[in-house]
């Protein structure tokens, strides 16, 4: 099987002993099925995929964190969270296990400060560039917001942001205007 270029599946190619991985699809410890989340719930993911589910939050860099967040669908076993938890900890990672709530904590986060970065452009309170070099070189974030959406895709932040303003029914997780016109 060949190499992921996706930081998420790349995270889990030292431990192939433990988890089945294959690219571009489902990672798996024991009946669990791994997923980086986009923004719902893993209580609704494991309804799609018709199993117990692990959602992992969002990382700038899995292979560099030092933490990881998941969350577990109420099918998962405890077997498979002490797999699951031993897995990541084995990779060096601190495990935070979060409720299983719209969005996780990262992904939420980091949606809601692209959206105002994106809603700053639009609204001309500054450039593209000025609020990304603001925001890598003013705060010390790994990169600019606009260029990390850009990276992962604006459908991404766009996707944890529906599924918020959907699930809270608040005005503060609509979409910006700017985010709207380029998907």
């Amino acid at each position: 099987m060949a190499a992921s270029d996706h930081p998420f599946e790349r995270m889990f190619s030292a431990c192939r002993e433990f988890c089945k991985v294959k690219q571009g699809a489902v990672n798996k410890v024991g009946e669990t099925a791994l997923f980086k989340t986009a923004g719902h719930r893993a209580r609704d993911i494991q309804y799609k995929a018709d199993g117990p589910v692990c959602l992992v939050d969002w990382s700038f860099d899995y292979a560099q964190a030092t933490a990881v967040t998941i969350t577990f669908s109420e099918a998962v076993s405890d077997y498979d969270r002490q797999q699951i938890t031993a897995l990541f900890q084995q990779l060096h990672k601190q495990v935070i296990i979060c409720p299983d709530s719209p969005g996780m904590i990262n992904a939420r986060v980091i949606s809601m400060l692209i959206n105002e970065a994106a809603d700053a452009v639009f609204n001309g309170i500054a450039s593209y560039k000025d609020i990304d070099l603001a925001m890598q070189f003013g705060t010390n974030y790994p990169q600019g917001l606009l260029a990390l959406a850009d990276q992962i895709g604006w459908q991404n932040p766009a996707t944890v942001l529906t599924e918020l303003h959907h699930w809270f029914g608040d005005d503060r997780y609509r979409l910006s205007p700017y985010i709207r016109k380029l998907l």
